[in-house]
């Protein structure tokens, strides 16, 4: 009888090891997801921080172009074709400078959204690793 039993916990014992070695498994499956998001992230946060970036520069540069066309606009004698062609250019640029703007600001919205959903997903994975 003994040695039934003792048959009986090793057949036991080896489906548990079975068992144990599938959760092994999947759990390093699991954490090779989370290791691949967590590098989507952090390249994402990435671009987003080099887009950021060029957009400020862009808006230093545009601001710096309306003070000059100001400038430009109260020196003008309104009377003479240059400074009529230096209205039409002041113009476009203007236009130029509001549209990369909304762009940027389109750009910024769509990084802080993936950023928060970045943030869940780390929580996430911290839970379930845990």
């Amino acid at each position: 009888q003994v040695s039934r039993v003792c048959d009986q916990v090793s057949r036991v014992c080896d489906q548990v090891s079975k068992v144990c070695d599938q959760v092994s498994r999947v759990c390093d499956q699991v954490s090779s997801v989370f290791d691949l998001v967590s590098k989507v992230c952090d390249h994402v946060s990435s671009v987003c921080d080099q887009v950021s970036s060029v957009c400020d520069q862009v808006s230093s540069v545009c601001d710096q172009v309306s003070r000059v066309c100001d400038q430009v606009s109260r020196v003008c004698d309104q009377d003479s074709r240059m400074c009529d062609q230096v209205s039409r250019v002041c113009d476009q640029v203007n236009r130029v400078c509001d549209q990369v703007s909304r762009v940027c600001d389109q750009v910024s919205r769509v990084c802080d959204q993936v950023s928060r959903v970045c943030d869940q997903v780390s929580k996430v994975c911290d839970q379930v690793s845990r």
